[in-house]
């Protein structure tokens, strides 16, 4: 038997507590990965996994082998890692997460770029409104807004992401234009619950802070929903300005209250923790900073922006 392709399987099975969900992130059939495990088991003369019909354990056994195990694994990941990276290749697949509205608006028009400068690495988007599970679902390198609380995860800075009070024309045209932090009381806002939405927006002018109490008319956990439902005048959002870049200089929505100043985002590159950086994460983090570079590079001090976050 092939006791590498058998021990990372096993590896794999360690991670996920699943045969079903090893087998779909290897791209295998569950019968195979059950026969692996057990050829691993015959091979080595001892059982790794206690398996009932509601869960799957590791034995003592299991555990001292998965762990002996994924240090021999990455030293070999590594080292071949390291003589295809002299040779000026980067392959394998790339899973990459993200939420659905920075993906298409932000991460797909600049792919071709990334895959062009790798031509043998390829990738699969997986998109998110929720915080993906990254080693459940087998996702290479995470793109994060906000504080990273996952358990175990590796996150880097790429940067930080203004907020703004945005309102469609048309709605704007029809509630009036707010010019002070009191204003806003008087309008309906858009919320987005896919984590806890915040209630309170601090707002900060001359030195002087305000705090504003949100009451959403309309909430959704989705980020391309909480855009349309802007873009369709149904309130007033507080956003990253990623979110509206290109519908502002179409004309359909305005950046409001000038002069005040809010919370910006982080945003992370997250990646299961690992002694040893595969160079097709790497590869994706550079590419982003880079991106993120260019991208403040392109925004005047009040954080007009003159072109696409991370774009061009």
């Amino acid at each position: 038997m092939d006791i590498d392709t058998a021990t990372r399987v096993f590896l794999r099975v360690a991670e996920t507590e699943s045969f079903s969900a090893t087998a779909k992130q290897m791209g295998l059939g569950q019968p195979a990965v059950s026969k692996m495990i057990s050829g691993l088991e015959d091979h080595l003369g001892s059982r790794l996994l206690q398996r009932t019909t509601r869960s799957l354990t590791l034995t003592e056994e299991g555990r001292t082998f998965a762990e002996n195990a994924r240090h021999a694994v990455e030293m070999m990941d590594h080292a071949l890692d390291s003589v295809r990276q002299t040779r000026g290749r980067i392959t394998g697949l790339l899973r990459m997460a993200t939420v659905s509205a920075f993906a298409r608006l932000h991460v797909v028009p600049q792919l071709g770029a990334f895959m062009a400068q790798n031509p043998d690495l390829d990738i699969e988007l997986v998109l998110h409104d929720e915080v993906p599970n990254l080693v459940e679902e087998g996702i290479d390198l995470h793109i994060h807004f906000g504080p990273v609380e996952e358990q175990g995860m590796v996150a880097k800075k790429i940067g930080d992401m203004p907020f703004g009070v945005y309102g469609a024309k048309s709605y704007l045209d029809r509630k009036g234009r707010p010019q002070t932090i009191a204003d806003l009381a008087n309008h309906d806002f858009i919320g987005f619950t896919a984590r806890d939405m915040q209630r309170r927006w601090p707002f900060e002018k001359n030195g002087v802070i305000e705090t504003l109490d949100i009451n959403c008319r309309f909430k959704t956990n989705n980020c391309d929903t909480v855009r349309e439902a802007a873009l369709n005048g149904l309130g007033l959002v507080i956003a990253p300005d990623w979110l509206f870049f290109d519908c502002r200089h179409g004309g359909s929505m305005e950046l409001l209250l000038n002069g005040y100043k809010t919370k910006n985002l982080p945003m992370y590159a997250v990646y299961p923790s690992r002694r040893y950086v595969p160079p097709k994460v790497r590869a994706a983090i550079d590419f982003l900073e880079e991106q993120y570079r260019k991208h403040r590079m392109l925004m005047e001090p009040d954080h007009t922006l003159l072109c696409s976050p991370l774009s061009r």
